[in-house]
C-alpha cells in the first residue's frame, strides 16, 4: 500500500525460480523499509523546526552573517548586536521557565500565544525592572525574529508580537554650552577624528571639514 496515493499496488514476479523471487521480494521490503525510514526522518525534522531553541540558534547565525547563509540575505553586524539579541532571548526562556513552568528545550514557536507574550511583557516591567526603551527594543527584536520565522523560515506560525504598542521613553540628552561646542570644533581634526561607534568593529574617520 503506498501511504502517499493510499492505494495498493501489487507485484508480478517473472521469475519462476524460488531464490530469485525471494531475493527481488527482500530487495522490494528493503527499499520499502527505506522509504518509511526516509519519512520518520522527515516527520523528526519537521517536529525539530518547530522548537523555539534552535529556531533561535539559527536566528543568531544568520544575523551574525556566517557563511551558510546566502548570499544575498548575509550582512555583517556587530558582535555588540549578536549578544545583545542573545541577551533578549535568554531573558524570554528565563521567563518562560522560572514564571511560566515551561521546559524551554520542549518549547514550539507555534506555543508563544498572546498571554504567553502578555506575561513576557510583565516580566520586563517588574521582574526586570526595564526601562520602556529596553522593553520596546526586546519586543522588537522578538518582532523581527518571528517574521524571519514566517518570512524566511516559511513556518507557519502567527506573530503575536505585532501591534504592541511602543512605552514611552523619556530621553535625557546631555546639553553643551555653545562655547564648549566651539572649543570642541577647534581641537578636533582629520588626525584625531578616529572612532569607533555603535559597536563597530573598525575605526572611521568621523571629521569632515567644511
Amino acid at each position: 500500500k503506498n501511504p502517499q496515493t493510499d492505494k495498493i499496488q501489487t507485484k508480478t514476479f517473472e521469475s519462476k525460480d524460488y531464490e530469485e523471487v525471494k531475493a527481488e521480494t527482500l530487495k522490494i521490503l528493503e527499499d520499502l523499509n527505506k522509504n518509511k525510514s526516509v519519512q520518520i526522518l522527515e516527520k523528526m525534522s519537521e517536529k525539530k523546526n518547530d522548537l523555539i531553541l534552535p529556531q533561535m540558534a539559527k536566528y543568531l547565525t544568520h544575523k551574525s552573517g556566517d557563511i551558510s547563509v546566502p548570499a544575498q540575505h548575509r550582512k555583517a553586524r556587530s558582535e555588540n548586536y549578536i549578544l545583545e539579541i542573545e541577551a533578549i532571548f535568554k531573558n524570554f526562556l528565563k521567563c518562560s521557565n522560572n514564571i511560566m513552568g515551561l521546559n524551554t528545550s520542549l518549547l514550539k514557536v507555534q506555543d508563544v500565544d498572546r498571554k504567553h507574550v502578555g506575561i513576557y511583557y510583565e516580566f520586563l516591567n517588574k521582574e526586570m525592572g526595564y526601562s520602556g526603551r529596553s522593553i520596546n527594543k526586546s519586543i522588537g527584536c522578538f518582532r523581527g525574529f518571528y517574521n524571519h520565522l514566517i518570512q524566511y523560515e516559511k513556518l507557519n506560525v502567527s506573530n503575536e508580537f505585532l501591534g504592541i504598542v511602543k512605552k514611552p521613553v523619556v530621553y535625557t540628552p546631555q546639553v553643551i554650552t555653545s562655547e564648549e561646542f566651539k572649543q570642541l570644533l577647534e581641537v578636533i581634526n582629520y588626525d584625531n577624528g578616529n572612532a569607533k561607534c555603535n559597536g563597530e568593529k573598525q575605526n572611521r574617520n568621523y571629521y569632515y571639514p567644511n
